[in-house]
């Protein structure tokens, strides 16, 4: 966790990352070497439903926006899957030295997008970080299923999403 937390913050670029983890656990030295050398192709993709909702969303109005901890890889990912483009903006803790659960990560996305947390709607996988989200205003939910996302999505603004 700690080398994956230097390189989210981008205190160490990923390639120095997996360097230090072959140099630290060399007995790993395999699966760091693969890991790095297929990083794209591990990527699972897309998590079924979500392009169908987020394409939904955007044409009621609403402003999707990704805040991610991410290593410096994300640019590479973000090429890879057009869902990306989806995005209004994005704020990744790589860009700025902090990640979720911080407050000040959350504190950036409002200010680098002049959004009210009070207005947002934010979801996570992680409980942690939908805990800090919610401690800076932010409503916010915890993704299992794009099912009970959208059940949520409607609970929250009122509204029926056509599945």
């Amino acid at each position: 966790p700690e080398f994956i937390n230097m390189c989210d913050r981008g205190i160490i670029p990923f390639e120095k990352m997996i360097d230090g983890a072959i140099k630290r656990y060399p007995e790993y030295s395999d699966a760091f070497t693969f890991f790095k050398d297929n990083y794209l192709e591990e990527i699972t993709g897309e998590i079924e439903g979500m392009r169908v909702l987020l394409k939904k969303l955007k044409q009621s109005g609403f402003k999707l926006y990704g805040l991610t901890n991410w290593s410096d890889t994300i640019y590479r990912v973000m090429e890879k899957f057009d869902i990306f483009r989806l995005l209004d903006g994005v704020v990744i803790s790589c860009e700025e030295h902090f990640i979720k659960p911080e407050k000040e990560i959350y504190l950036r996305l409002c200010d680098k997008y002049s959004l009210k947390p009070s207005e947002c709607l934010f979801t996570d996988d992680r409980m942690v970080n939908v805990l800090g989200a919610k401690a800076i205003g932010m409503e916010a939910v915890l993704f299992t299923t794009t099912k009970k996302y959208i059940f949520e999505i409607e609970r929250i603004f009122g509204i029926k999403i056509e599945q």
